[in-house]
């Protein structure tokens, strides 16, 4: 009798257990069918395209719709906001149709990129743009183009650019915080639909996570604001991003010193968004604020991309050969030395790669280069075989540090302005 009850009980457990097998068995073989971290990076298309939204196809309409595409094209390429101001640029900007290959009208259901006053970026009107409106539609000639932003002082961003993948953490004024997504429908949706405008509009590449079951299986808000790097790449990978930022929107009431200088009467609470980007071992960080929430999408996208345009551009001396050297670490053999130095030479417009030094798993290459070194490191970055590897002292760091930390930060008088270190990399070619 016993027995039989045992039996029974038995049957009971089997069948209470029997769901959460089964449920952890799917949980397994989700993460066992996530894809492994593979480099992502797209090349664009139509960078020198360009549509803006116009009322009619009136000539003044169309002069300030040319200007408005130039605008946002020389950003688009360069990522250079400072070049605006450029004597040649704005010359170029009152001679655009020099410029043009060809234009024409269209209707479209939707702006592709955000309105603005050319003039002035920073006064943007991103107002929703009705379903169906006209468009001009430009085609600017190339070669002018990159001829301008050199003869500029600045540069072209090639069209290989790293994907990248956003968190965004959004705290409200309850001091409330959610993960904000793709189709997201929160109070905060216009601040996610802008970013997407101006990501596409600046040429930056980027994901959204889908914040489903698997995300919140594998991420919890506290993970992204605390930036738990472990936790992020284990959520991030099923993304298979080049790169990956972790954004933190949130208000932050006006510190003492800036209440004395606007007044009180001006001295509203500020929207603050501190970001951190992760590309391989590097990291940029930076902080952007504005009395109005979604004009913070804007800001975002801007800084982003202008420190990786800073990195990546190609100046006026691409085309001259010039000697750049390398550092690659975790070099275990001479076996992989030399596959290192296949790879360098296999990447386009490496004339040569001489094995300089070699010694305690670290390895040091002269490279013959007949284009800028912003070019090598955009291709090494996003390749499998190296990782960059960041250099003590010369990480990126925002203009400003976050205000939750801006009073405990050290006074320190100002410093020479740091010189390019070499840059390293971490050879994973044979991982």
């Amino acid at each position: 009798m016993m027995h039989l009850l045992f039996l029974s009980e038995v049957a009971m457990i089997a069948a209470v257990m029997k769901p959460l097998w089964l449920a952890l068995t799917l949980a397994l073989v989700l993460v066992a069918a996530t894809p492994a971290p593979v480099q992502a990076a797209l090349e664009l298309t139509r960078m020198y395209q360009a549509q803006i939204a116009v009322n009619d196809q009136s000539v003044a309409q169309r002069n300030q719709a040319l200007r408005e595409a130039l605008t946002y094209t020389l950003l688009k390429v360069s990522g250079d906001e400072q070049v605006l101001s450029h004597d040649l640029v704005q010359s170029a900007l009152q001679n655009v149709s020099k410029f043009v290959v060809q234009y024409g009208y269209r209707q479209a259901p939707a702006v592709t990129q955000p309105k603005s006053n050319s003039s002035n970026l920073s006064n943007d009107d991103t107002s929703p743009a009705p379903v169906q409106e006209l468009q001009l539609w430009v085609q600017f000639d190339q070669p002018q183009i990159d001829r301008l932003l050199q003869e500029a002082g600045s540069g072209v961003w090639s069209n290989l650019r790293p994907e990248l993948l956003i968190w965004t953490v959004y705290e409200d004024l309850n001091l409330r915080r959610r993960l904000l997504g793709s189709g997201d429908n929160h109070e905060a949706s216009e601040f996610m639909q802008q970013l997407v405008t101006h990501a596409n509009a600046r040429g930056l590449p980027i994901k959204l996570p889908l914040l489903d079951l698997n995300d919140s299986m594998s991420l919890s808000v506290l993970d992204v604001w605390a930036r738990f790097e472990d936790t992020l790449a284990f959520a991030s990978s099923r993304y298979s991003p080049d790169g990956v930022i972790t954004a933190r929107v949130y208000q932050a009431e006006p510190t003492p010193s800036d209440a004395a200088i606007e007044g009180a009467a001006e001295s509203a609470p500020q929207w603050v968004l501190d970001w951190v980007l992760q590309l391989g071992e590097l990291r940029w960080r930076g902080e952007v604020s504005s009395s109005e929430q979604v004009q913070l999408a804007q800001l975002f996208i801007s800084d982003v991309t202008a420190q990786l345009a800073q990195r990546y551009r190609i100046s006026s001396h691409a085309g001259s050969t010039q000697q750049w050297q390398l550092q690659v670490q975790n070099v275990t053999s001479l076996t992989q030395a030399i596959a290192a130095e296949q790879f360098l030479l296999a990447l386009p417009s490496v004339a040569n790669v001489q094995l300089e030094a070699y010694g305690e798993h670290t390895a040091q290459f002269n490279l013959l280069l007949q284009t800028n070194p912003g070019q090598i490191l955009q291709a090494i970055d996003l390749s499998k075989q190296m990782r960059p590897v960041s250099v003590p002292g010369h990480e990126t760091e925002p203009a400003q540090p976050n205000y939750r930390e801006r009073f405990l930060a050290p006074q320190t008088p100002e410093q020479p302005p740091k010189t390019p270190p070499m840059p390293v990399y971490r050879w994973v070619g044979s991982e």
